[in-house]
């Protein structure tokens, strides 16, 4: 027999008593027959179908949240390099090379001044210190000197020992050239002149040279 199923929507043939869809199970006269093998099948394909949906978004949702981190990471990264550039640029600006530069200038001055020192040249030459003369240090070449700026010049230190000794003919002798040339000489009173060569005093000069 066929009839109307009202599950199928459509004219099927129905069997048994009952009378039942022969298709979907749907018993003829009752309002909900949602309860059929049928329905049973249909519902655990559906279940299964939506497990593995869900599966797949999981998987999805973790590929994307481990993409998105990268892309955080990156971009974490990016911001620590520019503020490491800042960072340079800031600390190395106009008026950081200016600094600097007077920094240099300054411990240039002051090691010059150390390397003819008194005190150093005493200890280098073994003499004591009242013994050494150093002439005052020019300033005219200097970059800073009004006008600033180059002088295109430059001093050189000059250091000469004057020292003295005794003649094979037994007269005292001195020498103003580092012992290149020596003269007589009349020793002041009490002052004993050794044999041997002795330096007496240490003369630093500075001389001007063009550059």
């Amino acid at each position: 027999m066929n009839y109307s199923c009202g599950n199928c929507k459509t004219i099927r043939s129905f069997s048994g008593d009952p009378p039942a869809c022969d298709t979907c199970g749907w018993v003829l006269g009752r309002t909900n027959n949602t309860d059929t093998p049928y329905w049973q099948d249909l519902r655990a394909q559906r279940q299964e179908s939506i497990s593995a949906e869900s599966a797949d978004h999981k998987t999805y949702s973790t590929d994307y949240d481990s993409d998105y981190t990268s892309g955080a990471n990156n971009d974490d990264v990016v911001e620590a390099i520019n503020r490491v550039e800042r960072a340079i640029k800031e600390k190395w600006s106009l008026g950081g090379v200016i600094f600097a530069g007077f920094c240099l200038v300054f411990l240039w001055s002051v090691a010059k001044d150390m390397w003819y020192s008194k005190w150093r040249l005493g200890w280098a030459y073994g003499v004591p210190t009242e013994k050494i003369i150093i002439d005052k240090t020019p300033h005219d070449c200097d970059f800073f000197t009004a006008p600033i700026g180059r002088k295109h010049c430059s001093y050189d230190s000059e250091v000469t020992t004057i020292r003295w000794a005794t003649s094979t003919d037994g007269n005292p002798i001195v020498s103003y050239d580092d012992g290149k040339t020596w003269s007589g000489f009349t020793p002041g009173t009490g002052e004993s002149v050794p044999r041997q060569p002795s330096i007496i005093q240490v003369v630093v000069a500075w001389k001007k040279s063009d550059d």
